[in-house]
């Protein structure tokens, strides 16, 4: 007998699942709809970049260990020249910040290339 869901999640990315995961283990019955049509398997992806609010709920889950052992901080971006060989300047996408007790995951990470 199918069970009518409780929540409606919208998006399957990493906080969606994540979500439904931790309703699912609570016992609430969850639906998760996305515009995505199809499964990427595999290598494809949409970024490899975990965001801070994510990096909580991997916490909460107790998979964050796991995760950092495969990740690393975003590296700052570099600028080139037509022509030239070394960059010209670099920037950080965003500045580092320290972890506070109100936000112990300040910072987002990557999958590292060799993780996947």
């Amino acid at each position: 007998m199918a069970t009518t869901p409780s929540v409606l999640i919208v998006g399957a990315g990493p906080a969606g699942l994540i979500l439904s995961i931790i309703l699912r283990q609570n016992g609430i019955v969850v639906r998760i709809i996305d515009k995505e049509q199809t499964y990427r398997p595999g290598l494809i992806s949409r970024g490899s970049g975990i965001q801070p609010r994510t990096l909580e709920l991997y916490d909460i889950l107790g998979v964050l260990p796991a995760i950092r052992e495969v990740a690393e901080p975003i590296p700052s971006m570099a600028r080139y020249e037509p022509g030239k060989i070394e960059p010209t300047s670099t920037a950080r996408i965003s500045e580092w910040v320290d972890p506070t007790p109100d936000v112990p995951h300040a910072n987002a990470l990557k999958f590292a290339s060799s993780s996947y």
